[in-house]
């Protein structure tokens, strides 16, 4: 593949600003989410073409656009009806009662309890969004999960029905696929949890949510936090996903949510009245975050960080690793908290953990952070202890928690953590944040402790660094912020030319930071950043979407052994390899960057290579009867009758529609309703006989189209 049909990193200019921090999130896949007061932005990420064996690289394709071109823009103010989860409840038999006309008209403001904005807004505003585990949505994609002002919690994804996979000619994603699959919140319907083919409508607000890490393919658990504080854990699953959901049965996907636990998460604090001279705001929408999942004979065990007033506990929980799909997993939560932590938390505090565990002492331990939001405390909680005996009630004087201890007033806006050595930890997590504002008065709003050898300064830092200390004339000051303003403005500026020469240089700008976030092997970043004038109103609610990758590229025979030992490959997704390899310095992804078409180790692997073997040998040109020749990616007979070959089976693809296109290398893979009817006609096997088919790509790994 040509390094220079990369598409380049530039720049975004977004149209609406977010409503607070943490408002970027990036998948394991690559695709960026950005969440404003009135649109989520989904950018899907594209990839360059393989060159084809012996073809030169250059006749590939012209010069690339620029990277996240395909974006889709999607209205943020969701309304929260039932009608929403109408295809949740139907693919578990259950028909909703249509709404009348009064309830139409009703919102949620009369289910009891607290408000979860501070402003009780009824525009229905998007607060954060978070990306799934990989494998949970369709052609085991992730879904996008969006967290609201009026409560409620709505999950965005690509839902591909027969319709569209007829469709799957194309050979890039298409937003119109992008729906909303369900959600979760007042006078929402969810199917009953004991009973077969009944409902119940859910009556609490979500103030926070966050999900689990990986677990398996199709399964994850999704932890939301109430206005009533209480921790709820869901399970949720997607059923007949992939091929087999367009078989001749005609079944569609199934999404299965199901409440598994819940645990009050109040504090051992006393309630301050909102009339005490000691009450100071508190309150958070990123309360829950959930560390590293570790294995513990039959189980899976991780811990799970909730804050409240002044207080950060980790609660254990456990699930079975015998969890099958379509089946109730085993979730079991800790009576009390394994470790606790009193601490000054004021409003947007946050957790964040390493992506790893480290073995300390033979233990294995969880390390991480705590943003309060204005300092950085580290934290460590070993996975495999036992629960602590809970912290009594007491007054937030006692553990002297209810003033900051820090002077520090401009919060952290967003942090991210670095990758460690798990054999050969650094000695505190390594952490990358930006504070909310930049101005010419505090030059510490980015922040990092990565050593000077591992880490380079992002380009966009020392630009926004000249921005906030640049000087102009006083003179020049009036015309040089005039033609940044609208046309229409008629701000009267001469009063601003009198005693120029007894006033000081003027700072023309200052920035305001919404959001870090690294990409899935954390070799490139993105930031979100709004410039403010310092003179004028600042009317236009406008953003920039700020990219750093590594550069210069290193050189191609350096690339795969530095890369190895800089970015954690092992685990991430193929889409997520090739992210890195074009942006973050990563090794070669075999099937996509190298010469070969395919990945060998691939190829054997699969189930069906072996069974389809005799009808490989054996198969015909349905042009002209001739016998085909299989040789790598193509199939071809004695009259120079030309076909792609299934990256699975091998066999060769002789008719439109029967298969699907891999969205990283463009090769295809036939469906398994195919493979059953071939099986059938040709090797008089049972449809049960088949193996299953693969839901990636037999050549690189990557995930199908559709």
């Amino acid at each position: 593949m040509d390094q220079s049909q990369i598409r380049p990193l530039k720049t975004l200019n977004l149209k609406s600003r977010p409503l607070t921090n943490r408002a970027l999130a990036w998948s394991c896949d690559g695709e960026l989410a950005v969440a404003t007061d009135e649109i989520i932005y989904i950018f899907l990420p594209e990839y360059p073409r393989a060159a084809k064996d012996g073809e030169p690289a250059a006749e590939q394709a012209d010069v690339p656009q620029h990277q996240f071109s395909i974006a889709l823009q999607a209205a943020g103010n969701f309304r929260p009806d039932a009608p929403v989860n109408n295809r949740l409840c139907s693919l578990h038999g259950i028909r909703l009662p249509p709404p009348e006309e009064a309830d139409r008209e009703l919102s949620v403001s009369h289910i009891p309890g607290r408000e979860v904005t501070g402003s009780g807004a009824s525009v229905n505003q998007v607060v954060r969004v978070e990306w799934s585990p990989n494998g949970l949505g369709s052609n085991l994609r992730p879904v996008l999960t969006a967290l609201m002002t009026s409560g409620h919690v709505f999950t965005i994804g690509e839902e591909i029905d027969a319709g569209a996979a007829a469709g799957s000619g194309r050979g890039s994603r298409n937003t119109k696929l992008f729906k909303i699959l369900w959600g979760l919140g007042a006078e929402l319907p969810l199917p009953a949890e004991d009973q077969e083919g009944s409902y119940r409508t859910m009556d609490e607000r979500i103030t926070s949510f966050s999900w689990a890490k990986e677990i398996s393919q199709g399964r994850a658990l999704l932890a939301y936090t109430t206005d009533e504080d209480d921790v709820v854990i869901m399970s949720v699953q997607r059923i007949n996903s992939g091929e087999r959901s367009f078989s001749s049965s005609g079944t569609q996907p199934v999404w299965q949510i199901r409440e598994e636990a819940r645990f009050d998460s109040h504090g051992p604090h006393q309630p301050v009245d909102l009339m005490d001279p000691d009450y100071v705001p508190h309150g958070t929408a990123f309360s829950l975050n959930w560390s590293p999942w570790i294995e513990e004979g039959e189980s899976q065990v991780s811990t799970l960080s909730y804050i409240s007033h002044n207080y950060v506990g980790f609660r254990r929980v456990t699930v079975n690793r015998s969890w099958a799909p379509g089946a109730n997993p085993e979730v079991k939560v800790e009576e009390s908290d394994t470790a606790s932590l009193c601490v000054f938390l004021s409003t947007d505090a946050f957790v964040e953990w390493e992506s790893k565990p480290i073995i300390k002492s033979g233990r294995k331990v969880a390390r991480g952070v705590v943003c309060t939001p204005f300092e950085v405390k580290p934290f460590q909680v070993n996975l495999d202890s036992s629960p602590s005996p809970p912290v009594k009630l007491h007054p937030t004087a006692e553990c002297g928690t209810t003033y900051p201890q820090s002077s520090i007033s401009n919060p952290i806006s967003d942090l991210i953590l670095h990758p460690t050595d798990a054999c050969n930890p650094s000695p505190v997590p390594f952490y990358t944040l930006v504070r909310s504002s930049a101005t010419s008065f505090n030059q510490d709003w980015y922040q990092t402790n990565v050593p000077d050898s591992l880490g380079q300064l992002p380009p966009w830092v020392e630009r926004i660094t000249k921005q906030t200390t640049r000087l102009i004339p006083r003179e020049a000051a009036p015309e040089t912020l005039l033609d940044d303003s609208d046309e229409d403005e008629d701000d009267n500026v001469d009063d601003l030319y009198e005693d120029f020469e007894s006033k000081p240089d003027l700072h023309p700008y200052r920035y305001r930071f919404w959001g870090l976030v690294s990409s899935p092997g954390d070799g490139s970043t993105a930031a979100l950043v709004s410039q403010y004038s310092n003179y004028y109103p600042h009317r236009r609610g406008f953003c920039k979407l700020l990219f750093r990758s590594k550069s210069p590229r290193k050189p191609e025979e350096q690339a795969e052994e530095q890369a190895e030992e800089e970015t954690p490959q092992g685990e991430l997704t193929t889409e997520g390899k090739l992210w890195e390899w074009m942006y973050g310095g990563g090794a070669q992804v075999p099937g996509v960057t190298t010469s070969t078409s395919v990945d060998p180790s691939l190829y054997r692997a699969s189930p069906q290579d072996s069974f389809f073997r005799d009808l490989r040998e054996n198969q015909a040109c349905v042009f002209c009867d001739s016998r085909l020749q299989i040789d790598g990616a193509e199939a071809r007979c004695s009259n120079n009758h030309t076909f792609a070959t299934c990256t699975s089976s091998g066999l060769a693809i002789m008719a439109p529609g029967v298969s699907r296109v891999c969205a990283v290398c463009q090769r295809r893979c036939l469906r398994h309703s195919e493979l059953t009817k071939l099986a059938m006609e040709h090797l008089e096997q049972d449809p049960i006989s088949v193996p299953p088919s693969d839901d990636l790509c037999g050549a690189c790994g990557g995930k199908f189209v559709s």
